[in-house]
């Protein structure tokens, strides 16, 4: 299982930038349950440095997984009961958060639940870490005041001990908090959690806009006691120690946004936190917000055009290491029926593309994602291991307008259970895009139930489709879903616009070229770029904005072949002259006994006698 709560990846759930805060602290080791300092008195919520976990060691943990069948740690392991996992395993005073026997999915560890309102629901977590193979790693660290909220944070591991210092703002009544590896296995250890609460409350909800490689604009939410503000802006090396660009500046009351300035642009990552006064006394530290925005490629002119293909050019962004390439098809419906946006057999699908456990993509699905993938012979699918600790595989479209015919769209797959002995109810969710709320809203979900070795033919019509919308495909349960074939479709009326997908690709370079696009004669043809480079901790991407659509001018040759009989190439797609999919990947045979007629038969027009 892979990162834990990522199905929709970020599409789902947009919001404002988290923060993470990674830096080496003194000893976790806490006397007193609450002390009195200039901020507020400090009160620890939890302190656990399982020393009651005295089997195994640390390199040779115990061989047998410590929770019972419902994922309880017991009681008499831990200074505070209801402690929860799986693959957990003493180490001789600390824990060991491992792997499931076939070593592809890793384990996970809830806290008891706390009740975390004091402070406003800000609080801080205290842990050390190390990885648990002696390679590289990341963790995961979600707090989550219900099963399906959280606020996530992710640190990276290394074969050293490490301490980390997280800071959450949505601390309720019955949170926990939830550590997962990202690959292998970790150990774990003092862990401590502290609210504090203060005479002054921190400042929240903190953001940065109109990002340049010499600036940006920081903002907060107002404080309501606040008589001022206090700013600082810094940088940190890799033992997070601060070189300050802006030290402790004061502001007024009024003032809760600010225009950082002239910073170098060698510096790749800046980062900043707020305070507030209320002249007497200063509150803690904010969340620390890290500054880390690229800025928009610079399209240049294409190249090498053809009628379905070209080489697409931009100029290089700083500190980015890669970048993402979207291109779209444009159809105008000619006549009103309905009309395909993606059909796919899967027959190019050789069953020995690459299973990994990332966000993958494939060709035969441009712009879709997959998670925890499989493959066989015409077909993909995923691998699932879902349970209470939430969906790690599922097939996500890309974005589509589905606006037209009131928002209905249907669905068409053949899919089964590869299990030999459970079957799994497929879910089918239609999600779009509200502004109101500035994320994806679930508008359609449908049940399939008990899918097993002899398959279903779905055939649904969703209901809600907007102008940017997403199916997804997850199994529920574990199991293994496979999908032999696929055709997303939507009723037009003559002039109504399909957008599809044609092309989406990374790439390191700054150009990238197409050809043989699954396009009509008549589309138009867009592209939009986006920077990818690494985060402030090394443990994530992250992204610039998309730049605006680029329209590209494809040559056209018009009717240039006319065929009297068989056509002269071995395999061929063919779509009449409304852009409806007749036929793909048939043989000559087929072509010739096609009623006469104009086509479009590989992508160019063609009349059969």
């Amino acid at each position: 299982m892979k990162k834990i709560y990522q199905s929709l990846a970020c599409l789902l759930f947009a919001g404002t930038c988290a923060a993470q805060s990674m830096v080496s602290l003194p000893s976790l080791k806490v006397d007193n349950a609450s002390e009195t300092d200039n901020e507020g008195t400090v009160v620890i919520k939890l302190q656990e440095d399982f020393s009651l976990m005295t089997a195994g060691e640390e390199g040779n943990p115990a061989p047998e997984a410590i929770e019972d069948d419902n994922l309880s740690v017991p009681p008499s392991k831990t200074h505070m009961p209801g402690w929860q996992g799986y693959y957990l395993h003493e180490a001789g005073g600390m824990l060991y958060i491992g792997l499931d026997d076939s070593e592809i999915e890793s384990g996970a560890l809830n806290t008891p639940r706390l009740n975390l309102t004091e402070g406003s629901g800000a609080f801080t977590l205290r842990f050390r870490a190390k990885s648990g193979v002696g390679a590289d790693d990341k963790i995961y660290v979600y707090s989550k005041p219900s099963l399906n909220e959280h606020e996530d944070r992710e640190v990276k591991v290394t074969a050293q001990w490490q301490d980390y210092e997280l800071k959450f703002e949505n601390g309720a009544e019955q949170s926990y908090i939830m550590f997962t590896p990202w690959l292998d296995a970790v150990y774990i250890d003092d862990i401590v959690v502290e609210v504090m609460i203060p005479y002054v409350a921190a400042p929240k909800n903190l953001t940065f806009c109109n990002y340049t490689v010499n600036g940006f604009t920081a903002a907060w939410a107002p404080v309501e006691e606040a008589t001022g503000y206090i700013l600082n802006v810094y940088t940190k090396d890799a033992s997070g120690n601060r070189a300050y660009a802006i030290e402790e500046m004061p502001l007024d009351a009024s003032t809760t946004s600010y225009e950082v300035t002239d910073l170098p642009a060698s510096d790749s990552f800046y980062f900043f936190s707020v305070k507030a006064t209320d002249g007497t006394h200063t509150s803690p530290e904010s969340v620390e917000i890290a500054v880390e925005g690229l800025l928009l490629p610079v399209i240049e002119a294409e190249t090498e055009l053809s009628e379905r293909g070209f080489t697409a050019n931009w100029k290089a962004v700083d500190h980015a290491t890669s970048y993402n390439f979207i291109a779209t098809r444009e159809h105008t419906a000619a006549e009103a029926g309905p009309y395909d946006i993606l059909k796919q057999d899967f027959e190019e699908i050789t069953g020995e593309e690459d299973s990994s456990y990332d966000y993958t993509s494939i060709p035969q699905l441009p712009g879709w994602t997959i998670a925890s993938p499989t493959f066989l012979p015409g077909e993909i699918g995923v691998v699932s291991a879902n349970g209470q600790y939430g969906s790690d595989a599922w097939i996500q479209s890309s974005v589509y307008d589905f606006s037209h015919n009131d928002g209905k769209v249907n669905l068409k797959m053949n899919v089964y259970g590869n299990h030999k002995k459970y079957t799994s109810d497929i879910l089918v969710g239609l999600f779009t895009y509200d502004e109101t709320i500035d994320r994806y809203r679930m508008m359609d979900r449908r049940t399939i139930e008990a899918v097993g070795k002899d398959g279903a033919l779905i055939d649904l019509e969703l209901q809600g489709g907007g102008k940017q919308s997403i199916i997804q495909i997850e199994p529920d349960g574990y199991a293994k879903m496979m999908i032999r074939d696929i055709q997303v479709s939507q009723n037009l009326n003559a002039g109504d616009k399909l957008e599809a997908t044609v092309a989406s690709r990374s790439t390191s370079s700054t150009s990238i070229t197409l050809s043989n696009l699954d396009i009509l004669p008549g589309d138009r043809v867009y592209y939009v770029v986006r920077a990818v480079g690494r985060n402030s901790g090394d443990t994530g991407n992250i992204y610039s904005d998309y730049t605006d659509p680029r329209y590209v001018e494809l040559p056209t040759s018009g009717i240039t072949d006319i065929l009297n009989d068989e056509p002269e190439s071995d395999l061929f797609t063919v779509y009449n002259l409304q852009g409806m999919l007749l036929m793909r990947n048939v043989s000559a045979t087929y072509v010739s006994s096609l009623p006469a007629g104009l086509y479009i038969i590989n992508g160019r027009k063609r009349i059969i006698r």
